[in-house]
């Protein structure tokens, strides 16, 4: 049996309702879920949902082969188009102030 306890995902239909907000533009509402999985898993749709990946297939083997050797991973974030680059260390820096 494989464990959740690290795979919980928002519930589908609140995740929805947030993302129907953001296509339009609107915050969500305040009363809202409080349960951090519902916008970690909008995060995860919206990275899903990317015509093109934040790494492109060219650089998808070095990332998975390399992703525990830090100056691969530097290396790899430039190599990135521009957008793709702004995008992951803006991600990241949220991830580190919050």
């Amino acid at each position: 049996m494989i464990s959740t306890r690290f795979r919980l995902s928002g519930d589908l239909d609140k995740v929805n309702a947030m993302k129907a907000r953001c296509d339009q533009w609107l915050l969500p509402e305040s009363s809202e879920s409080t349960d951090p999985n519902i916008p970690a898993s909008l995060l995860k749709l919206w990275f899903r949902e990317l015509s093109d990946p934040l790494v492109p297939d060219s650089l998808y083997l070095t990332a998975v082969t390399h992703c525990h050797e830090v100056d691969a991973c530097v290396y790899l974030v430039d190599q990135l188009p521009p957008l793709n680059r702004l995008v992951l260390l803006y991600l990241i820096h949220f991830l580190q102030v919050r």
